[in-house]
């Protein structure tokens, strides 16, 4: 081997090893809040980013702007229940799709509500509708909490 091609290849040696470590870096310096799942309106972490999204949510609703949330909690003992929860600024359309628990009876509700509030006790943040179609305009109805996370 000559000079030439040892020198070449120590050069490409170099060059791969630079760029493995600023692909490590990159990887672990990469934010939560950039990344392509943290876009996405549907929240099955209920994190502090899963939060962040339902506190953009509610600041949305109140400043009359559309928007839309799925929330799927990890079932405990049968299947899924999907909320699907959206806005187009005046009214707040709550969905329950229990279809796929087959512990539920699979009929699903709807809410229609004019207001949206998060409670938040020691141990958890509770999600609030008001003002709801076939309620009383003062009752609160509990729609979803979410447990706190140390």
């Amino acid at each position: 081997m000559n000079k030439i091609n040892r020198v070449i290849l120590g050069l490409n040696c170099l060059l791969v090893v630079i760029l493995g470590f600023l692909l490590v870096k990159n990887l672990n310096d990469k934010d939560e809040n950039t990344s392509e799942s943290s876009h996405l309106p549907i929240l099955f972490d209920f994190d502090y980013n899963d939060l962040k999204k339902i506190d953009n949510f509610i600041e949305n609703f109140n400043q009359g702007k559309s928007d839309y949330l799925m929330l799927i909690p990890q079932p405990v003992d049968s299947g899924f229940v999907i909320n699907d929860v959206y806005t187009e600024g005046k009214t707040i359309t709550w969905g329950i799709d229990n279809s796929r628990d087959a512990l539920s009876t699979g009929k699903g509700m709807k809410y229609y509500c004019k207001k949206i509030e998060k409670a938040e006790t020691n141990d958890f943040y509770t999600l609030l509708l008001s003002n709801c179609v076939n309620f009383d305009p003062d009752e609160k109805l509990k729609v979803f909490s979410i447990e706190k996370k140390d």
